[in-house]
């Protein structure tokens, strides 16, 4: 739950060990209004508090079966549950634009790339790990004044920044996730922040993020929850360009990149929203 991953399925299946299949009791709660009341930071966030375990924290249903919440009248949860499903469409409209963009730049980027001479470099000799975190995932603070990074896309505030500057920030459990950052910010347990040596950072961040199935498949391990294996990640390979092509190959993807972050602030936008409707009409 702290990861705050919830999602409709609309078919059968099997789910694994790792989490909960709910159902809607309909006259209680409408079933087009739970999905959002469950993916809420209400009915999350005191899901996490009786969370138990440190390294990946687990809920009980023993214990949360008994935690009760308040609810408007079905009315009322009708006529919400239309307005956020229309919130739900034009976020959805955003994210096909979005999956059509980052389609372009993953090809523009991988026709440079295979461009480009053998000239290979192991990733451990471009970077430095900086110290791990201390910080857990779950500690991030509701109005913190810095950018607080964690294991996900989720990412929240945090009271005091650990660095400041040009990082790239790197999951190390779940799936291949790599960010971009410039500023002051605190990273979680399960993150690793990297220093990238000079004019290299972006071109990093670029490789990586165009490459992401390719390092999730091959780097993160495990039988459950999956791992990076650092050992294997930061000794392989890849292209170092010359200072043309990477000027080149900066400029023309931070045009796609840009569009990306105002495709992705309206869809914030949007969330936000969301959020603020179900925070007034749930009393939190």
């Amino acid at each position: 739950a702290y990861q705050k991953k919830v999602a409709i399925a609309p078919f059968d299946g099997i789910f694994s060990a790792h989490g909960f299949v709910l159902r809607p009791k309909e006259d209680v709660i409408d079933k087009d209004f739970f999905p959002f009341f469950i993916s809420s930071d209400y009915f999350l966030d005191k899901a996490i508090s009786i969370s138990v375990g440190s390294l990946s924290p687990t809920i009980n249903w023993s214990d949360l079966k008994d935690v009760e919440f308040e609810l408007p009248d079905i009315t009322e949860q009708k006529r919400l549950a239309n307005v956020l499903w229309n919130i739900e469409y034009l976020d959805q409209m955003i994210y096909d634009v979005l999956k059509k963009n980052k389609k372009m730049y993953n090809i523009i980027y991988q026709e440079i790339y295979k461009s480009l001479p053998n000239n290979y470099e192991n990733i451990e000799n471009l970077i430095e790990v900086q110290p791990k975190s201390n910080i857990k995932a779950g500690d991030k603070v509701p109005n913190g004044k810095y950018k607080f990074f964690t294991s996900g896309e989720n990412n929240g505030l945090y009271s005091k920044y650990l660095l400041n500057g040009e990082y790239l920030i790197l999951n190390t459990g779940g799936n291949m996730l790599c960010q971009y950052y410039n500023g002051p910010f605190a990273y979680s347990t399960d993150a690793l922040a990297l220093k990238v040596h000079d004019k290299y950072t972006k071109y990093m961040y670029y490789h990586l993020l165009c490459n992401r199935e390719y390092y999730d498949k091959k780097y993160f391990r495990g039988s459950g929850l999956k791992h990076l294996n650092k050992k294997d990640f930061f000794s392989s390979q890849i292209k170092v360009p010359d200072d043309v092509t990477l000027v080149k190959l900066q400029n023309q993807m931070s045009i796609y990149i840009e569009l990306n972050k105002k495709f992705e602030k309206q869809k914030f936008i949007l969330k936000d929203l969301k959020n603020k409707i179900l925070q007034e009409e749930l009393n939190v």
